[in-house]
């Protein structure tokens, strides 16, 4: 069997792009011959290629000549510089649209795949299924893409018209699933839940039981508003009051106006460290030496770094984001270690401005609790059955999940 993989932003640097990365990896322990096709800004195709290598290459380039603006990003904001759809020239949409059908085409007919992956439920695997009807598309929904029918509307009948002809959908939990039944009238029974993994050789828990000073928290993500940070950091403040020497690391990148408003909130404030995007091993590291993650994000697919933090031995507190609680649910023990905070009212991923008092005392009491069972010592349940639990939430779990529904598609063009 050959797979092709297909992702409108880079490969390795945001959650559907790790997520493509990490099932390049599962495909070639499989022994599944893969090629992808993503953007990338031109000056970062040679680190993009390496980041993919076990699979062959497809890039769509720009900042180019043919490509003259900064890649299209899913999210508002971006770990690197991009363009938002909804700032879309018709000149800008169709000079993409013409670049990604070239080389879906140069990729189809120098690869030959039996079987396409399309990540995100948006212009790009409309485009797939529009320009390659003759191979089964399955498109693989990351949550962002549903929030880019409310941000811009004004290409969502041609995302929709594209997405409702795919052989098949997956999703990664079963609240997802109904949305995209909803909003794109789709079968639910083509939607498949898989949900999200995580690499065991990089989060594992430490050998020893940590020091409980000092203590530490963490968050892992991009720097902006819609995931809750500037909360974080007015939290952490009052926090620090009550545990002295508490300290927060901030992992993620650094890139455009918000992020330096963010470091600007935080500049006067002594424990807080910002590591800029850490590769995957060193936020494992980060994690074994840390008690505690904090999400406070306002909106999210299905965040990996939840399993990351609790396959590293660490508690979580984490906003009441859809699906997650029903996805950890089989994980022996996580009620005890993970706390859910009642979100502030949104619009698609803003809070209220009046909300977020009420949120932040939420959200102070959720991580005091969390840090009063870190001093008492270590108590993460582990065991057999949390390790089999846990495992079926690895990459290689997501991968057979995957696998087992994209099979009759393959057999049935082979046949």
């Amino acid at each position: 069997m050959k797979i092709m993989q297909v992702l409108c932003q880079t490969p390795g640097l945001t959650g559907s792009g790790v997520y493509l990365e990490a099932l390049v990896r599962a495909g070639a322990s499989a022994g599944i011959s893969q090629c992808v096709v993503a953007g990338v800004p031109f000056a970062d195709t040679d680190a993009a290629t390496q980041r993919i290598r076990q699979a062959t290459f497809f890039p769509v380039q720009f900042e180019t000549d043919a490509l003259p603006f900064p890649i299209v990003g899913m999210s508002d904001v971006m770990p690197y510089p991009s363009t938002r759809y909804r700032d879309l020239t018709k000149e800008m949409l169709e000079s993409w649209k013409t670049a990604f059908r070239k080389t879906l085409v140069q990729a189809v007919e120098a690869f030959r795949p039996d079987i396409i992956i399309s990540h995100h439920l948006w212009l790009l695997t409309a485009l797939t299924r529009q320009t390659l009807p003759q191979i089964p598309v399955l498109g693989l929904c990351h949550s962002t893409c549903l929030r880019q029918y409310q941000l811009a509307p004004g290409l969502a009948d041609l995302a929709r018209a594209g997405c409702r002809q795919l052989d098949g959908v997956f999703a990664l939990h079963e609240e997802q699933k109904e949305e995209i039944h909803h909003l794109l009238d789709y079968p639910k029974e083509r939607i498949q839940v898989i949900g999200a993994g995580y690499r065991p050789d990089f989060f594992y828990p430490p050998d020893e039981a940590r020091s409980i000073r000092p203590l530490k928290l963490v968050y892992a993500g991009k720097l902006c508003t819609a995931k809750g940070v500037p909360s974080l950091i007015r939290v952490f403040e009052r926090l620090s009051e009550k545990y002295p020497g508490l300290e927060l690391h901030l992992a993620g990148s650094v890139i455009g106006e918000e992020s330096r408003e963010i470091m600007a909130l935080a500049k006067d404030q002594s424990g807080i460290t910002f590591h800029g995007r850490l590769t995957q091993e060193s936020l494992g590291e980060l994690f074994r030496s840390s008690h505690l993650l904090v999400l406070p994000s306002f909106y999210e697919g299905l965040p990996l770094v939840v399993i990351e933090a609790l396959t590293s031995g660490m508690r979580v507190v984490t906003t009441d984001l859809p699906g997650l609680k029903s996805y950890l649910d089989p994980v022996i023990g996580s009620m005890d270690l993970v706390h859910y905070v009642e979100m502030p009212r949104c619009v698609v991923d803003q809070p209220f401005a009046e909300d977020l008092p009420a949120f932040e005392d939420r959200l102070y009491d959720a991580i005091s609790v969390q840090l009063d069972l870190a001093r008492q010592g270590d108590h993460h349940p582990h065991g057999q059955a949390w390790e089999k639990a846990i495992r079926a939430l690895s990459w290689d779990g997501v991968w057979d999940r995957m696998m087992t529904c994209a099979m009759p598609f393959v057999s049935h063009c082979k046949s």
